[in-house]
């Protein structure tokens, strides 16, 4: 997928997210934040939902931080 699509998807579907209330604050929405996580997983090795077990791995991180957030 071209990487300008990738990036409208991604906006697309925190869009959504935001107006469902899942995300809280309108500036997590930028294009650059899209694009350094885009960088980042891609550097990681993730390169689509098939890597399940590397995505469960980040995905554990991050609620593990927002948990300490709260």
């Amino acid at each position: 997928m071209d990487i300008k699509d990738r990036l409208k998807k991604i906006g697309n579907h925190g869009s959504r997210m935001h107006k469902r209330h899942e995300i809280e604050r309108p500036e997590a929405l930028s294009k650059v934040s899209y694009q350094n996580a885009l960088d980042f997983f891609t550097s990681q090795g993730i390169k689509g939902s098939e890597n399940t077990e590397q995505i469960e791995f980040y995905s554990a991180g991050i609620k593990k931080s927002l948990k300490a957030l709260q």
